[in-house]
């Protein structure tokens, strides 16, 4: 069985044990503290952000202690948490690697992995500025919202300015404001920021239109022209009766990523990716199983259906090729039967690993083991595109900066 090295240790892949393989996580997570914040925060709303930032403090020490709660209760709400789940969970979040640079780096650095994608939302309970999270009345304000996007966004740009080639920001949107979307995206390429959090549909949210209104087509073109791909993370954007049962998690975990990838058929069955053909979107910790071949079937299948003829004359290719054109997989923690399937399927070349750093559902500080197992058996040059090369290009990575990383 040949090797490669990944940072320090040996795992499954490469004909040459002496060589490093670059790996890029095209999952990684972030959480800055208020404090870290504050200095992007505009002058006119620095009075709302100090008022939240004590409603923060707040809603922070009750969930610290409603997890220490959990820990002694064997898992009340989402049943299935376990006492060491909440203690890991609780000692991740007095992890520095979140919001510290140089603590982040030699935790990336121990778990070998070269290069990051990197989504707000860790586990340190910090959230974005004014979004929705129940801490105080302004969060109903999309001044204010857009006003907290702006905090983050600079903030990152700050933040991975230092050795940019490791980093790729992704830039959040005011998705209520269309025009205002081109003009962060605009803002965000030039910052140094490298894709765009793009969220999945939200027909109960009324203020942000859907992805087949005319009214995208700008931030559609910006983002193909500047190449900023469109990200999804996977979050939970359904609604439970009830948390407190053992299935709720695994209902969360399922019914989550389904309304999530709602959105990818209707930017193909709306042209979107007719019009431009280089515009890239990324799912992001999706399970990349048997879904995406039946999703692949069902589009087809309609895209045919005798009484939909209109359709194909308005997309000259059956929904299957724009998806496999456009569209690629982040596939966090991927197990290996997840990875011998995509090479089976032919989807190997659209498929990313990612560690979910710092989220303790990851792979995180066990990386190598994980790659070891999840990759033992695949061909090496397989592997080291969905290791490295695939994420490299979608996001403009520099392979000979990272290669220079993983050597070291």
């Amino acid at each position: 069985m040949t090797s490669v090295s990944v940072g320090n240790e040996s795992s499954v892949g490469s004909r040459d044990p002496e060589e490093r393989v670059v790996v890029i996580s095209c999952d990684t997570h972030v959480g800055p503290d208020m404090s870290q914040l504050r200095p992007y925060c505009e002058a006119r709303y620095i009075d709302d952000f100090d008022r939240l930032s004590k409603a923060i403090a707040g809603v922070a020490t009750e969930q610290h202690d409603t997890v220490d709660r959990y820990r002694t209760r064997a898992g009340r709400g989402f049943g299935q948490w376990n006492s060491d789940f909440l203690r890991a969970m609780r000692a991740n979040t007095e992890s520095s690697g979140e919001h510290d640079f140089d603590r982040r780096m030699k935790d990336l650095d121990r778990d070998g992995i070269s290069g990051e994608v990197i989504f707000h939302g860790s586990q340190n309970i910090n959230p974005l500025p004014f979004a929705d999270h129940g801490q105080s009345s302004e969060a109903s304000s999309l001044e204010l919202k857009s006003a907290g996007i702006r905090i983050y966004n600079r903030w990152l740009a700050d933040f991975v300015s230092v050795q940019p080639e490791r980093h790729a920001g992704l830039a959040h949107l005011p998705v209520w404001d269309p025009e205002a979307c081109v003009q962060e995206v605009e803002w965000a390429r030039a910052a140094g920021l490298r894709g765009i959090n793009l969220p999945g549909l939200r027909p109960y949210d009324r203020s942000i239109r859907l992805y087949n209104d005319p009214v995208w087509e700008p931030l559609w073109t910006a983002s193909a022209s500047l190449e900023m791909p469109l990200v999804n993370h996977s979050a939970p954007d359904v609604v439970l009766t009830r948390t407190d049962t053992v299935e709720a998690y695994s209902l969360l975990l399922i019914e989550s990523q389904v309304v999530s990838r709602r959105f990818v058929p209707w930017l193909i069955y709306s042209g979107v990716f007719e019009r431009h053909p280089t515009l890239q979107v990324v799912l992001t910790e999706y399970r990349p199983g048997p879904w995406i071949r039946v999703l692949l079937d069902e589009m087809d299948s309609a895209y045919y259906n005798q009484s939909n003829r209109h359709i194909r004359t308005a997309l000259p290719k059956e929904p299957s090729q724009y998806w496999k054109q456009n569209v690629y997989m982040g596939a966090s923690f991927l197990a290996h039967f997840e990875a011998q399937q995509a090479v089976r399927e032919g989807r190997a070349d659209h498929l990313m690993w990612g560690s979910d750093y710092p989220h303790i559902e990851g792979s995180w500080p066990n990386s190598v083991a994980s790659m070891r197992k999840t990759f033992e058996g695949v061909d090496p040059d397989v592997v080291k595109d969905i290791l490295g090369a695939t994420a490299a290009k979608v996001y403009g990575f520099d392979l000979i900066a990272l290669q220079n990383v993983a050597d070291r």
